[in-house]
């Protein structure tokens, strides 16, 4: 990005307050705290903060400029930067993306599903190659999709986006945003149900992606998503199924539940393939990146390598090692579904000590919140869990459910910093703790407790 203030001005249907027009900006940036010298900052204004109040903070890190409301008074002592005035900064921030969008060439990936979004972009991604801009994160509503558009250079090839939803209609203005050219549905489960009532209502949302794309890519062993394989343009599909134009046949975990399998892409030759990331639930999300790649030319071979060297994100099966326990942090996201991959992962995980489950709340699941926080509980076996830590709202449930399933030590625990100290206290050398909670739930200061200590 090197565009003008006046450019700028003209793409948000705003106007230059002060300062020269002709000022040149690098990269925006929307949180003053990660502000950068030449960043333009964009004052954006939420039910729990107003972005008007850290511009001179943006301004003091570097930033040459910021996009403002026209009718606020920004007070600068006179500093020399660029104020853009705009009636509404995130209609502005939105509009400016929606123009770049239409001037970007090269295929655009949108990807979406209940679970594995962000998984699958990073091994996408590793597949399509370095000059592939990529969300930061989990950028993957409005704003994450607008700073990710705004991102783009002449020297990318690919654009590979996640499409979040935890409300009806999302979907559809993230697309009509994007404007994908391959709309990529990963899977459909019991999440957000609290707005979507049930997974049918996360089908109708979901399936605004591929719908509207000109080539989707689904999961064959989805019967939600296959389902939906006659009203797509040009479908490829992905998985373990029988008919699969991407499949994944004779999976296998290590000790360390690393997951290898035969991959055969379009009926060729089935090539071995080992993933770094931990957990057969990744051999999906593994698949559907291929079929990206696979879409886009990229060799069988590559992609075979390329998914080798694939790393998963934070907080996506993390693991980090403290005075010799093994802590995995799988805290940014959980529903049921994804909850049940984790005690599979904790199933097929080699310890020589002991294996403890921290879960936390399964945020979004509406009047069925309870009984799935039972339920996932009671589906704790002994070969996955010796000590269970339920916390939150249904933890007592979530103990007395876990109580039947024979797991040797059930613990309360009423805060994080209480978990902490009873994984300090009560773990040795060889023991593995899974960390896994919604994203609201802040689970992973458990692990943050865990490492000040080590300190």
């Amino acid at each position: 990005m090197n565009l003008s203030a006046e450019r700028i001005a003209q793409a948000t249907q705003g106007v230059v307050l002060r300062g020269p027009a002709d000022t040149a900006f690098t990269s925006v940036s929307t949180d003053s705290r990660t502000a950068a010298p030449g960043d333009l900052f964009v004052a954006l204004a939420g039910e729990r903060f107003d972005g008007h109040d850290y511009v001179a903070d943006a301004v003091s890190r570097g930033c040459r400029g910021a996009v403002v409301r026209r009718d606020r008074g920004i007070d600068l002592n006179d500093r020399d930067v660029v104020l853009i005035g705009v009636d509404d900064t995130t209609e502005a921030l939105t509009r400016w993306a929606r123009e770049t969008r239409h001037s970007i060439a090269v295929p655009v990936v949108g990807i979406t599903g209940s679970n594995g979004k962000t998984t699958t972009k990073e091994f996408a991604a590793a597949i399509l190659g370095t000059d592939t801009l990529k969300a930061e994160a989990s950028f993957n509503n409005v704003l994450g999709v607008s700073r990710t558009l705004l991102r783009f250079e002449p020297h990318h090839r690919y654009v590979v986006l996640e499409l979040g939803t935890n409300h009806p209609g999302e979907i559809a203005s993230l697309v009509d945003l994007a404007t994908p050219d391959v709309g990529v549905l990963l899977n459909v489960t019991a999440s957000h149900t609290e707005f979507f009532g049930d997974e049918k209502g996360v089908l109708r949302e979901k399936s605004e992606l591929p719908l509207a794309t000109d080539r989707s890519i689904l999961n064959a062993d989805d019967p939600l998503v296959a389902a939906l394989v006659p009203r797509c343009r040009h479908p490829l599909t992905f998985g373990s199924s029988t008919g699969a134009d991407v499949r994944g046949t004779d999976i296998t975990l290590d000790s360390q539940a690393i997951p290898s399998f035969e991959l055969s892409i379009l009926g060729g030759s089935p090539m071995r393939v080992q993933l770094s990331t931990p957990g057969s639930h990744n051999v999906s999300n593994a698949l559907a990146a291929a079929a990206i790649g696979t879409l886009m030319n990229v060799d069988a071979d590559a992609i075979c390598a390329r998914l080798r060297d694939a790393r998963p994100p934070k907080m996506r099966m993390e693991r980090v090692e403290v005075r010799g326990v093994v802590v995995y942090n799988d805290a940014y996201n959980a529903n049921p579904a994804s909850v049940r991959a984790a005690w599979a992962f904790m199933r097929a995980l080699g310890a020589s000590g002991r294996k403890w489950i921290v879960l936390g709340e399964m945020l979004e699941l509406g009047e069925e919140s309870p009984s799935l926080h039972e339920r996932v509980a009671s589906e704790l076996t002994p070969d996955a869990c010796d000590v269970f830590v339920p916390m939150g709202p249904h933890a007592d449930a979530m103990a007395q459910a876990a109580h039947g399933s024979r797991i040797h030590a059930i613990l309360r625990c009423s805060s994080s910093e209480d978990v902490a100290s009873a994984i300090q206290d009560g773990t040795e050398p060889g023991d593995v703790v899974l960390l896994k909670a919604s994203r609201g739930v802040k689970l992973e200061s458990i692990l943050q407790s865990l490492t000040a200590q080590e300190r």
